[in-house]
């Protein structure tokens, strides 16, 4: 090999190392406050850009693989889906809604879990961030892997729309997230009404994790936040099939105890009683058209 030879390869060697140096940072340095995540704020690793190779994201979007994700089997893919899912579903919210920037986290470690016991896939760290200056970070977990290509794709509708609740409702999503028993019925059952709107053949809100809507209960006093999904559900074909109408109900609620929430929602108790009586005769339809499996006996 020539020494002309032996140079031009030990320059592109040198300016490939540069790159790659340059593209991976620290996973803490990427919002102000450090990594979101309890016991790794300020030394979560390195964090590598993902450039997916099948759906083009703007420059509001940014992907990332932390540490060993990348290594994991199927995590390219995992985080291809990821891309197909965040662009297509801001695409489907922008007409009625504001989209922020999004980073997003292919995450090597279990989540510690959640106070439903239930395995966390993915989660929006909603106050995390200064909505103003900063991205909203959405991290998934190595759990995601076990969901089918449907569910993951929805699952991701629904940690986008968080992002939008945040900036559109930001005093709202505040209240929601740090005083749960009261505002996370309407947060989650919200957000897993709009992924079914974006993707409404996927189903994942009947998930057996998210458990089975209790008739003897409250919609807003369900055993998990995320089954009050079917109240909205039927809200939305009373309030004639609007998306934006849904969208808009989080601006009234505020402060709000859950019962006092639930009172905001325009003409409560006729909506409450005609979702009640179409799932009492299974003709409750969900965004597919197709009849939903929650029933009040």
């Amino acid at each position: 090999m020539t020494s002309v030879l032996k140079w031009n390869l030990l320059l592109v060697l040198l300016i490939f190392f540069q790159v790659n140096a340059e593209a991976a940072v620290s996973c803490s340095s990427l919002w102000s406050l450090g990594f979101p995540e309890s016991g790794h704020l300020e030394n979560a690793g390195v964090c590598e850009p993902f450039t997916p190779l099948s759906t083009p994201l703007n420059s509001r979007q940014e992907m990332f693989f932390q540490d060993s994700s990348i290594e994991a089997t199927g995590a390219k893919d995992l985080m291809e889906w990821a891309a197909a899912a965040l662009a297509y579903s801001s695409a489907k919210y922008q007409p009625y809604a504001s989209i922020p920037r999004i980073k997003m986290i292919l995450s090597p470690r279990p989540y510690r879990g959640d106070s439903s016991g239930n395995v966390t896939r993915a989660f929006t760290y909603v106050e995390f961030f200064n909505l103003a200056t900063e991205s909203c970070p959405i991290v998934i977990y190595p759990a995601a892997g076990d969901l089918t290509k449907d569910h993951f794709y929805q699952m991701i509708a629904h940690e986008v729309y968080h992002c939008i609740q945040k900036a559109d409702f930001p005093s709202q999503t505040t209240w929601a997230v740090t005083n749960p028993s009261d505002g996370l019925f309407w947060y989650e059952g919200i957000a897993q009404f709009m992924s079914n709107e974006v993707y409404p053949a996927n189903d994942f809100e009947y998930h057996p994790m998210f458990g089975t809507f209790d008739g003897n209960l409250p919609f807003f006093e369900q055993t998990s936040p995320y089954l009050s999904e079917g109240f909205f559900q039927g809200l939305f074909w009373n309030l004639g099939g609007s998306q934006s109408r849904i969208h808009g109900l989080q601006s009234s609620f505020g402060s709000l105890s859950a019962p006092a929430a639930a009172l905001a929602i325009p003409q409560i108790s006729e909506n409450f009683h005609n979702v009640a009586r179409k799932m009492s005769f299974n003709e409750l339809r969900d965004s597919s058209g197709a009849l939903a499996p929650w029933r009040v006996e």
